[in-house]
């Protein structure tokens, strides 16, 4: 039940906080769109920053963890996209509140998983050598690029469609693995 709660008190929190400032929210007014008493809030969390850190660790898991095996990294590089471009109003939010969360680093941490997978089919696949401390360095390279670019196409005033943004990204990732590729022979 407790996940139950902290996602119904998370739903609230990001509808709020799609339309407001985060340092203009309270806790009092996420639990009362919520529908919960505010001592619910806090057997959960300990402050919003926590609830926000919670539900974009929450979701992007959801996307990039519980899919990793099961899905090539170009269909989560699109669900990624699309969940972004989604939830844009929220991360624009998030990524201009300097306060006391780090969204960029934690999503970094997630992509990560991510770019790891795609290294790993490179050097497993495609039998390119690579030695372990260039493959770390592709890996959080490749990682902080991506976090990087949808902080910026997040944040850009005429942005991309999710559909070109994805295609973008997926090219350039392939790019990268064609130019390992090429090296190798």
């Amino acid at each position: 039940m407790s996940y139950l709660t902290k996602q119904r008190i998370a739903t609230a929190a990001k509808q709020l906080i799609s339309h407001q400032e985060i340092s203009k929210i309270s806790v009092t007014q996420i639990m009362q769109m919520a529908n919960l008493r505010r001592q619910t809030f806090y057997d959960n969390f300990v402050d919003k920053y926590d609830l926000i850190t919670w539900l974009y660790n929450d979701e992007i898991s959801q996307i990039i963890h519980a899919n990793i095996n099961f899905q090539h990294w170009a269909q989560i590089i699109s669900e990624l996209c699309l969940y972004f471009d989604h939830n844009r109003h929220f991360y624009r939010q998030v990524f201009d509140n300097h306060d006391q969360n780090a969204p960029e680093y934690a999503i970094a941490m997630h992509i990560e998983v991510l770019t790891t997978a795609i290294i790993t089919d490179l050097v497993h696949h495609a039998q390119i050598k690579l030695t372990t401390d260039y493959q770390l360095f592709l890996t959080t390279f490749l990682s902080s690029a991506v976090t990087h670019e949808i902080n910026s196409w997040l944040r850009t005033a005429t942005p991309r469609s999710a559909v070109q943004e994805t295609d973008f990204l997926q090219q350039a990732v392939q790019d990268m693995a064609n130019g390992l590729l090429a090296r190798r022979q």
